[in-house]
Order: structure tokens, then sequence, then C-alpha cells
């Protein structure tokens, strides 16, 4: 059913039961053919036809069209969600074709024992009552504790060169956290005193080396495991003598150069045959200043 309209001078409100569509229609027509609308409306199809303007006849049906194509779309949520879940899979499986893994690896380590050995002071007390003395210091962690300690210091034990020896009663717990990973390839110190001794070192928490040591008393102790530790752990059982211990130095290999300007290892240092404690010399870095250990950059 068709019906015939005309807009003039009448008020719109007359025009029922069209007045709405019309009130909307009206202001664009009007800019399009003047103050006067003349054409046929197609009640049924929501369509208008024989516009003077016909370009237009169209939007009508244009317009319910685009309406019911949007109100027919629907969002499957959990549709979303596992398209998204897929592409998170995808990049968790792929990270590693990504990004240069050992190379983040080592640029990661080398930040942390930045963050670790950055320090411009220690952090050196020793405990009279519980006779444990701690360090930290260019980031290794030390800790010595005496059964009773009869003379000396313990932190003498770190010092470059010829030491002073520490003494105590009792049995000694030596521990020393690395501030990267390493290969601990010897350890020398000097001993007054017979006394049963245990060297472990540690890996995450796991005990990768144990050395059983009686009686001597100037030890100089190669490792057979070859593995990066963390940890260094050494226990003196002694249940009589006054014991006494010095000049406790480490050769160590790091996995990575700790630092680029580290210095190397004069070439006097690369000898075969024994090594004696006094003898060694010492790298100084930025990080670490001077250390009682050294490091074997290969």
């Amino acid at each position: 059913m068709a019906n015939k309209f005309g807009l003039g001078s009448l008020p719109l409100e007359s025009k029922n039961p069209m007045t709405t569509f019309i009130n909307k229609a009206k202001p664009f027509f009007v800019d399009q053919i003047g103050d006067t609308l003349q054409g046929d409306i197609d009640m049924n199809n929501f369509k208008i036809t024989n516009l003077k303007f016909p370009g237009n006849d169209n939007d009508a049906v244009n317009k319910k069209y685009l309406l019911d194509q949007i109100n027919a779309i629907q969002i499957d949520k959990d549709h979303v969600e596992n398209r998204i879940n897929d592409v998170k899979r995808y990049l968790r499986r792929n990270i590693k074709n990504l990004v240069d893994e050992p190379k983040l690896q080592q640029e990661l380590t080398s930040l942390k024992r930045l963050i670790q050995v950055d320090k411009t002071k220690s952090d050196t007390v020793f405990d009279e009552k519980d006779q444990i003395y701690k360090s930290n210091k260019y980031g290794f962690k030390a800790e010595i504790k005496v059964g009773t300690l009869a003379y000396g210091e313990p932190k003498n034990v770190f010092d470059i060169g010829e030491t002073q020896e520490f003494s105590f009663r009792g049995n000694c717990l030596i521990q020393i956290e690395f501030p990267m990973k390493v290969k601990v390839n010897k350890v020398v110190f000097k001993q007054t005193g017979n006394a049963v001794k245990h060297i472990s070192l540690f890996n995450d928490g796991n005990l990768e080396e144990n050395i059983r040591l009686i009686d001597k008393r100037d030890q100089e102790i190669e490792t057979k495991n070859g593995k990066y530790v963390d940890a260094f752990k050494m226990e003196v059982e002694n249940d009589k003598d006054i014991i006494g211990i010095k000049d406790l130095d480490m050769i160590l290999e790091t996995e990575n150069p700790p630092s680029s300007n580290i210095v190397k290892i004069p070439r006097r240092l690369h000898v075969h045959g024994k090594i004696e404690s006094t003898s060694h010399e010492f790298l100084r870095t930025t990080d670490f200043e001077y250390v009682k250990l050294y490091f074997v950059l290969g």
C-alpha cells in the first residue's frame, strides 16, 4: 500500500501516522529540494519513491537493512578469548626465536652482579656473644663462626699478602657466598694445630663436592668436580687444641668475565707446580677493588 503525501504550508502534526518519520526526514530533504517535499511512501517496505532528488530514494530501506545487519552481529566472547589465548601460547612457544636468550641471560647476569657488587661501603661486624664474624663486601657474603675466639680477628683471613692468623677453641665454620657462579679451582690456606676439615661446594643449595682433610697444616686443595657453584663452606672440627687459620685464598674461574675493565692475571702467575699462598697476586677491578680472590679469565 502506497500513500501520497505532500508538504507545504500545512503543519507536519496533521500528517498522521507518519508524523514521526516525516519530522525526521524533512530537515534532510528540505536541504536537498527546498521547502516542498513530495513523493510516495511504501508503508510496507519503508521506502520513499518518486522524489525529485532520486539519489536518496532508497535511504530508508538502506538504513533499515544496515540496522538489521548491525543488530544481527553477535560477538562470541568465548571464541575471542580462545583466540587471544592461542596468540599467547604461540608467543610463549616462539619467544626463544624472537629473543637472543643466551645474550639476554648474560646481560641479566651482568646486571645482577652489578647491583650486588657496586658498593662503596662494606658491612663488617663481629658478634662477640655468638662469636660470629660477618662481612658483606663487594658482593661477597662471608661468615666465620668460631667456638671461642682466642686472639686475632677473623676478618684478617681475607686480607691480602701474609696475614695474621686468628685462633680459636672448639669448631670453626667459614662460609662464603659468591656474587656470581664460579668454579673454585683451588683453595689455599695455612693452619696451626691439627684438625679435621670438610670443604663443601654448593650450587643453588645443592651439594656439588665435598672434600675431607685430616691433620694437614698448610693446604693447597684442588677441586675435582669442575662445576659452577655459588657458595663455599669449610668446617673445622677441633675438640682439644687451639687452632689458628690464616692466608685463605681461592682461585676462581667465572663463566663470564665479571667486568670488562678487570685486569688479566700477570703471566708470571701461570706456572706449574705448587702455588704458595704468599705468592698470590690479585686483580684490581672497579667492582671488587682488592679482594682475596682472583679470576681466571682464560
